[in-house]
């Protein structure tokens, strides 16, 4: 792959941070890692599993072996590939997989993230898809120590996934479309 592709895919990654992800709070603990430069982001320029859980393995070693005052979360970020929702859904599977082969359950957590991502029980273009789409098919490794933290700062965070929802839903289509185009 080109550096340029990958320079765009970063881009990219880090307009949807800033602009959805921080800009409309849906994740009220994302402003301060990324402000103070403490997110990890990793292009992965291959389609290949094997690389892929290499990739995988790299960034969950990278984030236990350094302080969270240095890198507190992780994303990784596949380039190319997994277009198909169901095949990513099968390789979040295998990551999960591996975070239990590791003993890393207690420790890592992982989030997903799909330009295509679909809940379970809802129609395609239901707005509530949109508070897991991404630009990008994305894995986020998550400390268990941050999200603990990030209880005991806002106690209700089982009422985010709701708040984001009701957000989406409460916009009139002209907003919802400047944020993710015409439905």
């Amino acid at each position: 792959m080109s550096q340029d592709k990958n320079s765009r895919t970063l881009e990219a990654i880090e307009l949807w941070l800033d602009e959805k992800v921080i800009g409309l709070n849906l994740c009220p603990f994302a402003k301060q890692p990324r402000k103070a430069g403490r997110i990890a982001i990793d292009i992965v320029t291959t389609m290949d599993e094997d690389s892929i859980y290499e990739a995988f393995l790299t960034a969950a070693y990278g984030l236990l072996s350094v302080p969270i005052e240095q890198t507190e979360t992780s994303l990784l970020v596949l380039e190319s590939g997994f277009e198909s929702f169901e095949d990513y859904l099968d390789l979040l599977s295998q990551l999960e997989t591996l975070i239990d082969l590791n003993d890393w359950r207690g420790t890592l957590q992982l989030a997903s993230f799909h330009p295509l991502y679909q809940f379970e029980g809802t129609e395609p273009d239901s707005r509530e898809n949109y508070t897991n789409r991404s630009p990008f098919p994305v894995f986020h490794l998550l400390r268990e120590d941050s999200i603990s933290k990030a209880r005991e700062l806002h106690p209700n965070t089982e009422e985010i996934p709701e708040r984001n929802i009701a957000l989406f839903e409460e916009m009139d289509d002209e907003q919802f479309n400047q944020l993710f185009g015409p439905q």
